[in-house]
């Protein structure tokens, strides 16, 4: 009872203001607007009657010009309903525009699809009326799908229908016409033996039937005639339709894509909230039940519950903060990672991966290809290229690697997205680096003289590296390629670990430093210097 009361007074609003935090960081992570995605981020940290009220409004400088802007491209776009909608909200308030633009225009743009549907099936064939009184008794979503797919599916059907009827009829008028045509035969036949027979009647009688038939198969060979010809004309509608069909389902296939793919980032990002919540909570009720058992009061015991869910809740805060999303994955706005000055520089990497017959994916930073050959068989970026020498399986285990040091260095209180392990944000940063080197050559140059620059520095160790003061892996962050080590617990970091780190000053450094050992003055044998 004692939990239930503690949660009913305190947890039940944490947990309130985590999800309202959450709806936040959904909004800004899918918004197209900068400004909004700025604000949405700014108000995490306020309080939670601001979060709230942001998640009403969801203000941002400009907002109103662009709510103008987004409603006038509805009524230039929609249907008479849409229009008569958008119209008021645009004469309205900036909470009537709001309020279009979140739910209203979906109501009436719903109204407008079922105007559309109910001419669709006035006009349509059995097929098409069948499936839109289907759509019409379903929901808004079955309306929208017959629109845009089901209803060109359906009249492919009715067109694929009438191109057999026709068919058909045009098969039983050729065999009519041919009937006539024996008919006709056979009249001539009996009348040239009536003639023989000097029969006059019986020869007019049989001339009569003979003429009567081959006018029958002429009009039967003019209906066969346009039977084919409307046969034709239903194929050539039935192939029309069947491309628009084609196109329709290829354009929902790709929306449907799109969607599947917000809606799985959608998912992770709810899964991972209620992985956190869960052991944000558990954390709390362990803490809570040890201070019992070590014969607290329920004061204590919920004192050090509270903290033990605040100290779980700013892990889940700093990890939204700091965690860099899955790269792994297509830009979300649907381009590719090409930097455009890097054109010839993917030449060489285009042709390695040819060499040794890698697989590649779309990153959101860089194109990643698995199973290539490098030098000495590591990891390395040529271009827009991450180049890795293992497989996929190796690829993703070390990332979950990497997500785990992540953590364990924010468990002690550490910037993990500055001094955690992070090889596609460090390799992404070889690739803008790469971009400015549209020469191939130059940046090889920079990099392999770096690297020597680094062995020289580092000769007097047992195993010489080349990265730790090659200045160009320095500028791609040491710490998330692994070269640079954070000290023990207990031991300060380098630099400040609350603070970004400032990789020009650390280049300008190294290079100063290397400046002075190449132009101090050396004795040689103690005889000249």
């Amino acid at each position: 009872m004692d939990e239930v009361r503690a949660f009913v007074t305190t947890g039940l609003g944490t947990a309130a203001l985590e999800d309202d935090r959450d709806r936040v960081l959904d909004i800004t992570a899918t918004t197209t607007k900068d400004a909004q995605r700025v604000a949405g981020q700014a108000v995490l940290d306020k309080s939670h009657a601001e979060i709230e009220e942001w998640l009403r409004t969801r203000a941002y400088p400009g907002k109103s010009n662009d709510d103008r802007i987004a409603i006038a491209r509805l009524i230039s776009t929609g249907g008479s309903a849409t229009k008569a909608a958008a119209t008021a909200a645009l004469n309205g308030t900036d909470a009537a525009r709001q309020a279009f633009l979140t739910s209203g225009r979906y109501e009436a743009e719903d109204t407008d699809n079922r105007v559309q549907l109910a001419q669709i099936i006035s006009a349509g064939g059995p097929e098409v009326q069948a499936a839109g009184q289907i759509a019409v008794s379903g929901p808004r979503v079955g309306v929208i799908e017959f629109l845009k797919r089901g209803q060109y599916s359906a009249a492919r059907r009715d067109v694929e229908t009438a191109t057999h009827v026709v068919r058909v009829t045009g098969l039983v008028q050729q065999a009519a016409k041919i009937a006539a045509d024996a008919r006709t035969d056979a009249a001539n036949a009996q009348k040239a033996a009536a003639e023989a027979r000097k029969a006059q009647e019986e020869a007019a009688r049989y001339a009569q039937e003979a003429n009567t038939a081959a006018s029958q198969a002429i009009t039967y060979a003019a209906q066969a005639t346009q039977s084919a010809k409307d046969a034709a004309a239903s194929a050539a509608k039935a192939v029309q339709s069947a491309q628009t069909a084609r196109n329709a389902a290829a354009s929902a296939s790709a929306a449907a894509a799109s969607a599947a793919q917000s809606a799985a980032r959608a998912e992770r990002s709810a899964q991972a909230a209620k992985a956190a919540a869960a052991n944000a909570y558990t954390s709390m009720q362990s803490a809570y039940a040890s201070a019992k058992a070590a014969g607290k009061s329920v004061a204590e015991a919920q004192a050090e519950a509270d903290a033990a869910l605040n100290h779980a809740i700013d892990l889940r805060r700093r990890e939204e903060a700091e965690e860099p999303g899955d790269l792994t994955q297509p830009p979300a706005d649907g381009s590719l990672p090409f930097r455009w000055t890097n054109l010839q520089n993917n030449l060489l990497a285009q042709a390695n991966i040819q060499a040794s017959g890698a697989e590649c994916i779309t990153g959101t930073k860089q194109f990643i290809c698995f199973g290539v050959k490098t030098f000495g068989g590591k990891t390395m970026t040529i271009g827009d290229y991450l180049l890795y020498p293992h497989d996929r399986k190796t690829f993703d285990e070390e990332l979950k690697a990497e997500a785990k040091q992540r953590a364990d260095l924010r468990q002690d209180g550490i910037r993990s997205d500055i001094y955690g392990l992070n090889l596609l944000e460090h390799e992404s940063n070889h690739s803008d680096q790469w971009a400015l080197f549209p020469d191939t050559k130059s940046y090889l140059i920079q990099y392999w003289a770096a690297c020597g620059y680094s062995y020289w520095k580092t000769r007097d160790r047992d195993e010489p590296d080349y990265g730790d003061y090659n200045w160009l892996e320095i500028w791609a962050n040491p710490y998330q390629g692994n070269y640079w080590e954070v000290p023990a617990i207990g031991s300060p970091p380098p630099f400040n670990v609350r603070e970004p780190v400032d990789i020009l000053v650390v280049q300008d450094r190294l290079l100063d430093q290397l400046w002075r050992e190449l132009t101090k003055k050396k004795c040689y044998m103690a005889l000249w210097c």
